[in-house]
């Protein structure tokens, strides 16, 4: 292994070690995935901002889009999301009698970006819209 190529390993692998086990190293300059990091609106890359397609993360642990509702809370670089009300086919806002909770892993791709991936394999692109959007 050339010495340049050992050097960059090497300071790879200590720099993961010092890093707290609640979140997941980042690129240099790259934001931490926090609760203050996804605190506001966002929506699915190349939506607009305008539309009615986005979520809002608010900063007492509750989500709110069109068609749902619920909890989320980040955990070890993961994004938890707990579905609690959900539409049904009358357009009507239901309490669901269980509900149905998300893990996604998440990558920091901007410092107004993250990327969501579900353990079934789905990915999702996000980008922020408003910080403010948290009550």
């Amino acid at each position: 292994m050339r010495p340049t190529r050992f050097l960059l390993v090497t300071c790879a692998t200590l720099a993961g070690c010092g890093a707290p086990t609640h979140e997941r190293p980042t690129a240099v300059g790259m934001p931490h995935f926090t609760s203050e990091f996804l605190a506001g609106g966002w929506v699915l890359a190349g939506a607009s901002c305008d539309s009615d397609s986005g979520v809002i993360y608010r900063r007492d642990g509750r989500w709110i889009a069109l068609g749902g509702s619920g909890t989320w809370q980040v955990k070890k670089g993961r994004l938890v999301e707990t579905v609690v009300e959900q539409e049904d086919a009358a357009g009507e806002m239901r309490r669901l009698p269980v509900p149905v909770q998300y893990a996604d892993q998440v990558e920091v791709i901007g410092p107004d970006a993250f990327i969501a991936r579900r353990g079934d394999g789905s990915i999702r692109q996000l980008h922020r819209c408003d910080r403010t959007a948290t009550r």
